[in-house]
Formats: C-alpha cells, sequence, structure tokens
C-alpha cells in the first residue's frame, strides 16, 4: 500500500468509494480537474462523485481509467470492491508494478 493512501471514511458507500478514486488520483499525481478535463467528464459532476455525493457511473469509471492509463475493467472491479466490510477496497493500483499494465 502507497504511503498516500488514507483511511477512508463515510457514511456512504457513495461516499466510501467517492473518496477511494479521489486518493487513486492523488496518488497518481493528477488533479481531479485534470481527470475531469482528460475523461469528459464535467468539473462539478466530477467533484460531486468524489465527494460522495453522488454514485460514480460505470461508463464514467472507464472514462476516468483512460487519464490513469489503467484497465477500465481493473478500475471498476477496484471501485466495486471497495464496501463498508472493505473501506480500504483493493489497493492492487496504487502498487507502481501494477500501473500501466494495458
Amino acid at each position: 500500500m502507497s504511503a498516500n493512501v488514507t483511511a477512508l471514511q463515510s457514511d456512504t458507500l457513495a461516499g466510501l468509494r467517492g473518496a477511494y478514486i479521489r486518493d487513486l488520483i492523488k496518488n497518481y499525481g493528477l488533479t481531479g480537474n485534470t481527470v475531469a478535463d482528460r475523461s469528459g467528464i464535467s468539473r462539478s459532476t466530477l467533484a460531486s462523485r468524489l465527494r460522495g455525493a453522488t454514485a460514480f457511473l460505470a461508463d464514467e469509471i472507464e472514462a476516468i481509467a483512460t487519464p490513469l492509463r489503467v484497465s477500465a475493467l481493473d478500475l471498476y472491479a477496484a471501485y466495486l470492491s471497495v464496501t463498508f466490510d472493505n473501506p480500504d477496497g483493493d489497493r492492487s493500483l496504487f502498487i507502481p508494478e501494477q500501473r500501466n499494465k494495458d
């Protein structure tokens, strides 16, 4: 696990998953605005999703995978792995050796 990963806490599943994606973006050295611009998701929509106000749609997760240079399938699986029982989800995308494998 990366030293940049923070413990995720939220009262909602959308909040947990938004924090997971937010941490992933940060760990990749990107900003939310950069990811929004490169993925085609509006900045306001992405900000809402990252805050956990609303849940990500599958096509948004797929779009976010492009600027992160990870497999969309891997990102979606990791996103879904975040649950109340497993709030840290699958952190394998944080391991540098796992990056850019597609």
